[in-house]
């Protein structure tokens, strides 16, 4: 009875050893699941960063022709005033000296103020989009980076995973294999110290005198 008793306590430590190997097994496994999704999420992340980033720079260089289309239509429509107004002046027989030549020379550099303002906000804005599309590439970069970590993290998980449901079993194993050599030399029966010859034992007063006939 106690054998069996012994035996039972042995197996369902051992089903302890294993069932513990592979839960943590199977925890390491859904790590390593998760390290991969991780993994290739930052991949479909740095892809979008990289789109995005290539957007920023196309409006950078939209904003840039703005700025510059804005500046000849600006430089356009000031000379044409300009011209309309030399032309009123020359009509009203107004040299172009004095007042008149001063007038003249204020709207130009009117006209030139508002160019250099239309250039100014305009590189502005293309900077500005120009560097947030250098930040989305940096980060794309650095997301590209860090994909393949995630990668070897899953490895060393699914190692761990492996090395842990192993190691389940030896133990189940080694627990076993204690209990069944311990209950082996139990169950051995002990060599007896009370040999004797020919009916004689060692503690008998005739022993050592010859045998009696």
């Amino acid at each position: 009875m106690e054998v069996v008793v012994a035996m039972a306590g042995a197996s369902l430590l051992a089903y302890g050893q294993v069932r513990e190997g592979l839960t943590q097994s199977a925890i390491l496994k859904k790590q390593a699941e998760e390290a991969e999704r991780e993994g290739q999420l930052a991949l479909r992340q740095a892809e979008v960063e990289r789109q995005q980033a290539e957007m920023n720079m196309t409006e950078a260089d939209i904003e840039k022709r703005k700025g510059e289309i804005q500046v000849n239509l600006q430089r356009e429509k000031a000379e044409k005033i300009l011209g309309e107004h030399r032309a009123r002046l020359a009509r009203a027989g107004v040299s172009f000296t004095g007042s008149p030549l001063e007038y003249l020379g204020d709207e130009a550099a009117r006209a030139e103020y508002d160019r250099e303002l239309i250039r100014y906000e305009a590189g502005l804005k293309s900077w500005e989009k120009s560097r947030e599309g250098t930040i989305r590439l940096d980060k794309a970069k650095l997301l590209e980076a860090e994909a393949p970590m995630y990668g070897v993290q899953a490895s060393i998980y699914r190692r761990g995973a492996k090395e842990a449901k192993i190691g389940g079993y030896l133990r189940g194993l080694g627990t076993l294999a204690m209990a069944a050599g311990t209950l082996g030399k139990a169950k051995t029966p002990a060599p007896s110290s009370d040999w004797n010859w020919g009916g004689y034992a060692p503690g008998d007063p005739t022993f050592g005198r010859g045998t009696p006939y």
